[in-house]
This record gives C-alpha cells, sequence and structure tokens, in this order.
C-alpha cells in the first residue's frame, strides 16, 4: 500500500472512502509521527509517513478532516471510539509542531464559518472545530508555540511564524464570537480566553526563557485592551495566583523571587518599549485594588471613628507587609535599569486625571521609583491647575508620597534646592489658601516636614501649634496618622524588608488558585420526586395586624419625643422685616450635624454684599440671598448712586445662579431679585439682561427669568400694582385685543344680517352678567417707588434695546455655519416665544411714549412678519408673534395712527396679512372638524388661530379706514 503523503491525501479527499477500515487505514498510520497512535492499532506504524509530513502537508489534513472526514464518517468514527483520538492526534497532540498548522486551520475554519461567507462550514465541522478549541483551554498553548517557532530551521521564519501566532492567538475569541455568534462556546468567551493564555504566558516566561518572543506577545495584549485594569478581568488578575506561587516557591531571606524568573521579566520589560507604561499602569492599578480591600490602604479607615484608633491599620504590620509586597512586584517587572520607561508615568501616574492610588500604595511608589522624578512630583503637586480641582483624597495619596521622600537620606540634597524654590514656595501658598480644611492642612504638614530636614541650626524649623493638629474634624486625624508615618518611617525600609511570603500573600489577600479554562461541570441532575400526587393547595395566613396605635398619647419629661432637638430661631433685630414662623426654607432643619456646626450667614446690609453671595457655591449663602436681595433693593431704590455702581454685576451674578439645592421658591425670588435691580436702574439693567439673554451659556429657565424680570419691572414703573406673568398678561391683552376686533366685525355685519346680530348681542349680554366679578389684588400704596416714569424709558432702555440684540444675534446665527454648545438657544420656540410675550407686555404699556406709532410699530411688525416667515414655525411662537402684532395694532387702531401705517408701510401690512392668513388655514386644517374641549382651546395652536383671526380683521379695519380717506380726504371717521 503506498502510504506516501499525497497518495493519503488523494485516497482521503478525491474519492470516496469505502469502508471504515479504509479511513483507518488513511487516517491512522500518520498519528505514529506525533506519539498519538493507540496500542490497538499499532500495526499501523509501518505505514506511517515520513517525518517530512510534518510540514505542509499535515495541514493539508487537518483541512480535509474538518471539511470531509467529519462530515461523512464522525458518526462511525465515534462509535469506534476514534473520533477523539483522531482530534486529539491531528489536532492537540504532545508533538509541539504541529500546533502551528491547528492555530492557521483552526482560524481559517473560523473565517469560513462566518455567517453570509460563500464557504460555511457544516454543521458536523463545526462540531469537531468546538471540540478541538475545546482542548486549547487545557493544554500549554503558548508554550507548544514557542516550541514549534523554535523548530525553524530560518531565523527569518521563526520570527514570521511567531508574529503570525500571535496575532491567531489574540484574536481567536473575536474570530470564534463571530463565526457562533450567540452560540459561542464558553471556552472562548473573551476573558476566559485571554485569561488563561495570560496563565501560559507566565508559565512560558518561568520555563522557557524567551523574552523577546513573550513581550511580542504581552504587547499583542496591551493592543488588545486586556491589560487595562477591568472588572471583568484583566491580565494581572489572571496571572496574580501565579505570581504568589512564584514567590512562595522562590523565597528567600533577601529575595522573593529567583534570580532565573526576575531577569526573565527584566528582559520582558526592556523589549516592550512605549508598551510598558500600559504594563507598569496596569500593575498599579491592579496592585490599588487588591491594596483597597484591605483595612489599611488609607490612613483613616472607616472602623476607626472613635477617639484615638485613627491609624490602627496604616501604621499596622499588616500595612508594612503589603507595601512590602507591593514594591517586590514593582520592583519584579519594572525594576533593573533605572532609565527603564515607564516608571516615572506610573510614578506621577498618580497625578493624572482620573487616576488616584491609596497612600499605601503611594508608598511602594515612591520607594521604587528613583529619585530623579522627586522634581516632576513637586512641580505637579505645586500646580495651580490641580490644586484648584483636587481631591482629599488625592491631596492625601500625594502627601504621603511626598512625606516618604523626605525620610530618605539620599534625597535631602534634592529637597534643600526644592525647599527655597519659588515652585515649592507657591505650592504651599496655594494649598494655603484653599477653601478645604483638610487640604490646608495637609499643605501644612508637606511644609513642616521639609522644613525639618533642610532647616540647619541656629535657625528653627517651621512649626505649626498642636491646636493645629489636635481635635477632630476637618482632616486633623488624617494629619496626625501622617505625621505619625513620617516620624516612625523610612522610605529604605520597603526596598531592605525581610521577604516573608506567607504573611506577604495575607496582606494581599491573594489566596485563590488560578482560574482553569475547563469547561463548567453541568449542574446535577434533580432526583425524581417521591411522589407524583400534586400538592394541595393551602390558603396563605393573613399577615399579624399591628396593634392600633392610641389617637392620644401622654408625653412625660422622659419621653423622647418631649424633648426639643434645636432651639427656636433667632431673627436678626436689626432687620426691617417680621419675624417669620415659618422656616425659610425646607431645608433649615437644625437636628442635621452639618447645620449644627454651620455658622449662620448675617444679614446683607449693603447692595455690594449680594454679588459675592450669588457666586458662592454654598446652599446658605443662596438662601440669604435669595431672602434678603428683594427687601434690600427696593428699600434702597431712589435713594443716592449705591445701587448704580453694583447694578450690573449683581444682574450677571444673579443671571447666572443655578437651582442646584432645590431651594423652595428659587425662580420666583431671583426674579424678583432681577425685577427689582431693574426698576432701581432700568438703562443699564436693561441692557445687561438683554446682553446676557443672547450669550451660550444660559439654559431656558434663566433666559426666562430675565425676560420675566423686565417684563415685571415694566408693569411696576407703568404702575400697576400687581404685576401679571407675561404668559397671563400677554394672553389677556390679546384676548382683549380680540374682542375688540370681534365687536367691530359684527358692527361691519350687522347691516347685513340683524336678526342674528341681536342674538348674538342678547347672548354676549346675559354671560357678562353671570360672570362673577374678581378684581386682581393689589400692592400697599408706597411699596412701588419708581425712579423714572416708564413712558419716558421704554423705547430707549427697554424696547429698542430688545430688538436691536435680536436683529443682531439673528444676522450673527444666520452668518455662522458652526454654532457652539447651547448657542442656538436663544432662537428656540420656548425662549422666542418669551421674547415676544415680553414685548407685547412692553408695547402695551408704552403706547404714550414719545415716537411709539411712527419707530416703534413698524419695527415691531417687521420683527413678527420675520418670524412667520420662518418655516415651520412653532404654534407656540406663531401665536407669540400674532398677538404681540394684535396688541399693536389695536394701540394703532383707538390712538387714530391707521392711516398713516398704510400710507407708510402699505406693503409690510400685505405680507402681514397674507402670514396671518395661511397661519390661520395651518392651523384650522390641523386643528380639524372635531367639537372644541377646554383643552383644545388653550391649546398653543387655537390661540394662534384666534390671533390670526384678529389681525386678519384689523388688517381689513385699517384698509377700509384708509380707503375711505382716500375717496374722502376732507371727512373725519
Amino acid at each position: 500500500m503506498d502510504a506516501t503523503p499525497a497518495a493519503l491525501r488523494a485516497r482521503l479527499v478525491e474519492r470516496p472512502v469505502a469502508s471504515l477500515d479504509e479511513l483507518k487505514s488513511i487516517v491512522l498510520p500518520p498519528l505514529a509521527l506525533v506519539g498519538a497512535l493507540p496500542e490497538k492499532y499499532v500495526a499501523y506504524r509501518a505505514d506511517a509517513p515520513p517525518p517530512s509530513a510534518l510540514g505542509g502537508w499535515w495541514a493539508t489534513m487537518q483541512h480535509a478532516l474538518l471539511t470531509h472526514t467529519f462530515v461523512t464518517w464522525g458518526d462511525a468514527l465515534q462509535k469506534a471510539h476514534l473520533y477523539d483520538t483522531i482530534i486529539d492526534g491531528y489536532f492537540v497532540p504532545q508533538e509541539p509542531r504541529v500546533w502551528l498548522h491547528t492555530l492557521a486551520t483552526c482560524s481559517e475554519q473560523l473565517r469560513a464559518a462566518r455567517p453570509g461567507q460563500d464557504a460555511r462550514l457544516h454543521p458536523l465541522g463545526r462540531t469537531a472545530l468546538v471540540h478541538i478549541l475545546e482542548r486549547f483551554g487545557q493544554k500549554p498553548l503558548v508554550q507548544k508555540i514557542l516550541l514549534a517557532v523554535d523548530a525553524e530551521r530560518s531565523a527569518p521564519k521563526r520570527d514570521l511564524a511567531w508574529t503570525d501566532a500571535v496575532g491567531q492567538l489574540v484574536a481567536l475569541p473575536t474570530r470564534a464570537a463571530n463565526a457562533f455568534e450567540h452560540e459561542t462556546p464558553a471556552c472562548l468567551g473573551t476573558s476566559l480566553y485571554l485569561g488563561h493564555l495570560a496563565q501560559d504566558w507566565e508559565a512560558a516566561l518561568a520555563t522557557h526563557g524567551n523574552p523577546q518572543r513573550l513581550a511580542e506577545l504581552l504587547a499583542k495584549l496591551v493592543r488588545s485592551g486586556f491589560v487595562a485594569p477591568s472588572p471583568h478581568g484583566s491580565f494581572w488578575a489572571s496571572i496574580g495566583p501565579a505570581l504568589v506561587a512564584r514567590w512562595q516557591d522562590g523565597a528567600s531571606a533577601q529575595m522573593a523571587f529567583t534570580d532565573e524568573y526576575t531577569h526573565a521579566w527584566h528582559g520582558v520589560s526592556a523589549e516592550l518599549g512605549t508598551a510598558l507604561d500600559a504594563v507598569l499602569y496596569a500593575l498599579a492599578a491592579y496592585l490599588d485594588q487588591l491594596l483597597t480591600r484591605t483595612h489599611c490602604a488609607w490612613p483613616l479607615d472607616m472602623s476607626e471613628q472613635s477617639a484615638g484608633s485613627e491609624g490602627k491599620h496604616f501604621l499596622s504590620a499588616e500595612a508594612t507587609y503589603a507595601r512590602s509586597a507591593a514594591y517586590s512586584l514593582l520592583e519584579l517587572v519594572g525594576g533593573g535599569d533605572d532609565d527603564v520607561a515607564g516608571m516615572d508615568a506610573v510614578h506621577i501616574g498618580s497625578a493624572y486625571p482620573g487616576t488616584l492610588w491609596s497612600p499605601l500604595l503611594s508608598l511602594a511608589l515612591a520607594a521604587w521609583t528613583p529619585h530623579d522624578a522627586l522634581q516632576d512630583l513637586v512641580t505637579y503637586w505645586a500646580s495651580a491647575e490641580r490644586c484648584v480641582r483636587t481631591s482629599v483624597k488625592q491631596e492625601q495619596s500625594l502627601t504621603a508620597m511626598l512625606l516618604a521622600y523626605t525620610t530618605d537620606a539620599s534625597a535631602k540634597g534634592a529637597w534643600e534646592a526644592l525647599a527655597h524654590s519659588p515652585l515649592f514656595l507657591e505650592g504651599v501658598s496655594r494649598h494655603l489658601d484653599h477653601t478645604d480644611a483638610t487640604i490646608r492642612r495637609l499643605g501644612m504638614l508637606v511644609a513642616e516636614r521639609v522644613s525639618r530636614i533642610t532647616v540647619a541650626p541656629p535657625t528653627k524649623p517651621l512649626s505649626f501649634p498642636s491646636s493645629v493638629w489636635d481635635g477632630r474634624g476637618d482632616g486633623r486625624e488624617v494629619c496626625r496618622v501622617l505625621r505619625a508615618l513620617a516620624d516612625s518611617f523610612q522610605l529604605g525600609e520597603i526596598a531592605d524588608a525581610k521577604v516573608d511570603a506567607a504573611a506577604w500573600t495575607d496582606a494581599l489577600h491573594l489566596h485563590e488558585e488560578p482560574k482553569s479554562l475547563a469547561l463548567p461541570e453541568s449542574a446535577p441532575a434533580r432526583p425524581a420526586p417521591k411522589t407524583r400526587r400534586l400538592p394541595e393547595r393551602v390558603p396563605a395566613k393573613p399577615p399579624p395586624r399591628a396593634p392600633a396605635r392610641p389617637k392620644i398619647e401622654v408625653l412625660d419629661e422622659t419621653t423622647d419625643e418631649f424633648h426639643t432637638y434645636a432651639p427656636p430661631p433667632q431673627h436678626d433685630m436689626s432687620s426691617d422685616e417680621g419675624a417669620d414662623s415659618e422656616s425659610d426654607e425646607g431645608e433649615d432643619d437644625k437636628t442635621t450635624l452639618d447645620s449644627a456646626f454651620t455658622k449662620p450667614r448675617p444679614v446683607p446690609v449693603y447692595v455690594y454684599e449680594l454679588a459675592p453671595l450669588a457666586r458662592e457655591r454654598d446652599v446658605y449663602a443662596q438662601k440669604t440671598l435669595l431672602k434678603h436681595a428683594e427687601p434690600l433693593l427696593r428699600r434702597k431704590t431712589g435713594w443716592g448712586a449705591e445701587i448704580a455702581e453694583h447694578a450690573v454685576d449683581l444682574c450677571v451674578a444673579l443671571c447666572s445662579m443655578q437651582d442646584t439645592y432645590s431651594l423652595r421658591a428659587f425662580e420666583e425670588r431671583r426674579t424678583a431679585a432681577l425685577a427689582a435691580l431693574c426698576i432701581a436702574c432700568p438703562d443699564p439693567v436693561a441692557d445687561c439682561l438683554y446682553e446676557q439673554l443672547f450669550l451660550p451659556h444660559y439654559a431656558v429657565a434663566q433666559r426666562i427669568a430675565m425676560l420675566h424680570a423686565v417684563a415685571y419691572a415694566a408693569q411696576e414703573l407703568a404702575g400697576q400694582r400687581t404685576p401679571e406673568h407675561i404668559n397671563v398678561a400677554t394672553t389677556r391683552l390679546a384676548d382683549d385685543a380680540a374682542m375688540h376686533a370681534r365687536e367691530a366685525g359684527e358692527r361691519q355685519t350687522a347691516a347685513a344680517d340683524p336678526e342674528r346680530h341681536a342674538v348674538r348681542v342678547r347672548r354676549h349680554a346675559v354671560r357678562s352678567a353671570l360672570a362673577p366679578d374678581t378684581p386682581l389684588p393689589f400692592a400697599p400704596e408706597g411699596s412701588v417707588r419708581p425712579t423714572v416714569a416708564y413712558t419716558t424709558a421704554a423705547l430707549p432702555a427697554f424696547l429698542f434695546p430688545l430688538l436691536n440684540r435680536y436683529w443682531t444675534y439673528c444676522q450673527a446665527h444666520r452668518g455662522q455655519r458652526v454654532l457652539r454648545a447651547g448657542g442656538d438657544v436663544a432662537l428656540s420656540a420656548p425662549v422666542l416665544g418669551a421674547i415676544l410675550q415680553t414685548l407685547a407686555v412692553l408695547c402695551y404699556y408704552a403706547q404714550n411714549a414719545p415716537h411709539f406709532y411712527q419707530r416703534l410699530v413698524p419695527d415691531v411688525l417687521e420683527l413678527v412678519d420675520a418670524v412667520l416667515a420662518t418655516p415651520d414655525v412653532d404654534a407656540l411662537v406663531a401665536g407669540a408673534a400674532l398677538s404681540l402684532a394684535l396688541i399693536v395694532l389695536q394701540a394703532t387702531l383707538q390712538a387714530s395712527q391707521g392711516l398713516d401705517l398704510v400710507r407708510a408701510h402699505a406693503p409690510l401690512l400685505a405680507r402681514l396679512q397674507q402670514a396671518a392668513q395661511g397661519c390661520f388655514a395651518a392651523e384650522e386644517t390641523r386643528a380639524g372638524l372635531g367639537a372644541p374641549t377646554p383643552e383644545v382651546l388653550a391649546a398653543p395652536s387655537a390661540r394662534a388661530r384666534r390671533c390670526a383671526a384678529a389681525v386678519v380683521v384689523q388688517l381689513a379695519e385699517l384698509q377700509d379706514e384708509a380707503q375711505r380717506a382716500f375717496f374722502h380726504p376732507g371727512r373725519v371717521w
């Protein structure tokens, strides 16, 4: 029988196999080359092909088995107990040279098995492929591939084969997920597979010792993202228990690991290049995660709340073991040459935004990092940007690292050069100026320790009094623990610590065994039921009823409810406001510990005190401002120039306030304060509000509050005792104008149908008689003291500035292709509708202002025409624009100024009439023919429809008046 490789492949693929015996004669002899031939079939050893068959021919046989043999003869091979034998022998044998072919074949078949591919793998071939991939988790994969690569004779081929194998190894779970989709085997899950690959990598490092090739695989894992810290598993979490095992095996009095293992790691680090930064950063994050689980990671643990117990864990022997263990792992991976890249990156990495090391790990980092990084560390510690954005935890970490350097004699020269440098002095000054008391004390602690080691007698070193450190709260406990650490700690002790593998393992809480990639065992079958009878349905017992609470309880001095928790609030007698019987805010509960130690805010007396309160990020400051701003401004209105000097500053501060603390009546009080400020100084404050209105960094609620303040101020300046909300005022004024327009229309049609007109008049009289007379409430006399008449300031201070800034903003908005965030908020429907409503209120009360009809009315109608000409205008905006036009046209008709308006601006009125008719038709079509309900009548579309109809009627009346004046020029109508 011909046993050459070509003949065996031809018999297997090119022609059908007649029987199982013939199949055995083809596939079993090559197993003798890899030592996988069962003893039962030793006779086939004589037909084995030559050793050269382990090359490309073997890969061809693997492909033939997956695509033909297992599909046709799979069941027969399983019955003959040869299925697993062939898989193990051809794909995962003890012979390492086969593994390169197996990896390439599996990768090729996974690509072919992807959905949508032309050459899809048969389901039985997919099953065989899954069996092969499952065995990857049971074999030393990386070591087999390394041995297979080393078996190549040519060095370039070895490098090329390893590069291909690395890419295939890391990409295997992704290709399996693409091929199997939701049916991906559990062993090929990304975390589980790469975790096993990391364990194989560490085992190969300990036995094989080829740093260059292993560094290439580790760099590939870095690029895949598996080395980065992750809650779903990472490189260091996978090999951590294995490192502990090497630790314990090679531990001695002076060395934590054997020389061979340490040199192997140093060789990998030297070959990693730029990937070393990510590897060291991930190692530091993994160690920090382990240390954070303990009680000794931070100077003050949550369990150390009683007096005198602080620092019990941070200064314990367990903390000493933990930082020595962390240092030994850092030294193993990144030690050796002081110029290894990545040391400074991890050391200063504690200062990277979003990165926070625990103080215990910071001590290990300080011992592991060369002293050249002290300059960079002090530079970052003293930077102004970091001091502003720092947190208390980050400050503790940096302080611990700096204090560790003060205990090292070799760093004394560096400290003497830094102690009097402007960099360090500015850093101390920035810490002393910080608003947080804990950060201030930590900065004082660093300054005191640096002064102690750098100042020589007879000069006295810096020493703060004991009152700074004694007591509780504001970081005193943390500073006492760090002071005790600096007095009893030497940085060199970490590197010179005696190795205690058991204590180090306990300190890091690393006791679990390495995870295996074997498939999870199936759950045991449930035992058969002892009986086939169904359980009887038993009604549930009713829940026990609680005893009824007595309606009247007698309180005595021993009852808890009898004792009060806070004294009654003391009101400031200098204030002219009456004592409030209720709490000013819902949050003013003095039973909390925070509010008990909070110093009450003094009542502001001068106007310049208000703006700092508005800018301060404190709930009590904002409460004080909102409570006292409006009364103070109203008391000082009309007396001196104090408000005018600080009006713009206070206006910007009030506009920028946000309801961060959910204070009661925040918007109402803020708007009232802005309105009072606008009443006191209409000219600068109104223009400042308009300027802030069109800036991009304000929210919609803030912009609407500005407009409400302007409307309230205008109404008060016009003599209104109780100003109305702009929505209520605009609706009322528009409805009045629409009623006048309706009456005018009815007068014109009365002659055509007098009987129908008489019925309408009678119905209107009945409704008016039945309507309740509810006069509006008014403020006490003298509560409003306007500084100027509204008709004098209406056009120059209120109306024209708003119109000019709106047109300027629209021009800039059209010419700007790319808008910043919030840049188009001023043109949104709520804000634009509020602008138009505010204009309506301002115009109504400015009817008697000079040049109102000649200059302002055409400008306002131009604005309405531009808004209605916008494509897809919102119903809310259309209703507000038509309400504005309706109010202005009604005022023009009542003042008998319509003839001049028609003569000077006939095209504008024609466009406006066409737009109103189009809006009415569109809203009428959108509303449909259903019966109107209260909800429909109150909708913005219904309001727009009513206002559009009224505008059309008023424009028709203007045209009739112009025609009568044209045909009868001498007659007065």
